[in-house]
């Protein structure tokens, strides 16, 4: 989950989610499948090697500063194992943002 609350005088207006790459073709992109943009962007990594790590930032934009929400983001890992061949593996991962007391 990639959490972008604010609690209190705290205010999270970045998230990252860390992944490692534990399969033996490298990551040759992401695509992004379905999000609420309106709330927030994501940024990925390029590419990855097998066995690297990497990470995903998610920023807030500033017109849902003063919102809560629930949202999620749906995305393909884009690998080219062999030759031609692509394969794609999808991913759901829930963001979401509560304001607390100040």
């Amino acid at each position: 989950r990639a959490d972008l609350s604010e609690f209190g005088q705290y205010s999270r207006d970045t998230a990252q989610l860390k992944f490692t790459n534990s399969s033996e073709h490298t990551v040759i992109g992401f695509e992004i499948i379905e999000t609420r943009d309106e709330y927030f962007s994501v940024t990925f990594p390029d590419s990855l090697p097998p066995g690297e790590s990497g990470q995903a930032l998610f920023t807030l934009n500033p017109e849902a500063k003063s919102m809560s929400f629930e949202s999620s983001i749906t995305f393909n890992i884009v690998s080219r194992p062999i030759g031609d061949n692509t394969l794609r593996t999808r991913y759901t991962i829930p963001v979401r943002r509560k304001l607390g007391a100040k």
